[in-house]
């Protein structure tokens, strides 16, 4: 690690409705984000996620789900304190689940 700080990783299509939320998260945060950390789009080719966050200290991915809940519901997973629950798995539109 070469001691960069946070990444934020927005995934999804714009161009798809709701799909879009990662990336327009990421859009609103940019101007705001702490020093040391930055904001990324990544609306298609989700295999580029391994080289966006190689070297960051903190990498949080934003991305839209289908998982029954109300819209506009936000679900916070820690993978460093448990994994990807079962169910959220499988619930992405993108070829590549997380």
């Amino acid at each position: 690690m070469d001691g960069r700080g946070t990444l934020v990783i927005g995934i999804g299509n714009p161009y798809r409705q709701d799909d879009g939320a990662g990336v327009a998260v990421v859009r609103r945060l940019r101007k705001r984000l702490p020093l040391g950390a930055q904001g990324v789009e990544c609306p298609d080719d989700l295999t580029r996620l391994i080289h966006l966050w190689e070297g960051f200290e903190r990498v949080i991915l934003v991305d839209a789900m289908s998982s029954g809940q109300e819209a506009g519901t936000v679900n916070r997973f820690d993978l460093s304190e448990h994994p990807l629950p079962a169910g959220v798995r499988f619930s992405s539109t993108h070829v590549l689940s997380l």
